[in-house]
């Protein structure tokens, strides 16, 4: 997805004209980019932190001929998604099926007694047994 993309789903979804979409877009994007410049970070929660990162000098070589070079110590943006972002990129349908259910003692597996209940292994849901 690209920035015109981008401004077309949220104008969609928002019932804004695009030109107000691209306008809240841009404005957001250079908060962003002023905050991280001023050395503060930026935390969405459920999405998650952008922040700023010291890289030090060091050297490298030119691939092309192989002489040493210095590279320059320089600031960097970073991303860490915070944990809803990432559960929603790895979610599976897994709480759909009907999970085999044994009584236990084991506090890992839940005790099922007359398969009226099945836990999902990930435990993020509780689903109706067969």
């Amino acid at each position: 997805m690209n920035k015109t993309q981008l401004i077309d789903a949220v104008a969609d979804g928002t019932g804004m004209s695009k030109a107000v979409a691209e306008k809240m877009l841009d404005v957001a994007i250079d908060t962003i980019t002023r905050a991280l410049k001023d050395g503060d970070s930026v935390t969405i929660v459920g999405f998650g932190t952008f922040r700023a990162s010291e890289r030090a000098a060091r050297s490298g070589r030119n691939p092309r001929t192989g002489e040493a070079i210095d590279i320059k110590a320089a600031r960097i943006p970073k991303f860490s998604a915070g944990k809803a972002f990432k559960d929603a990129l790895n979610w599976r349908p897994c709480c759909s099926k009907v999970f085999e259910a044994r009584e236990t003692a084991s506090r890992r597996t839940p005790r099922v007694v007359g398969r009226t209940t099945v836990r999902c292994l990930r435990r993020h849901a509780t689903v109706p047994g067969a």
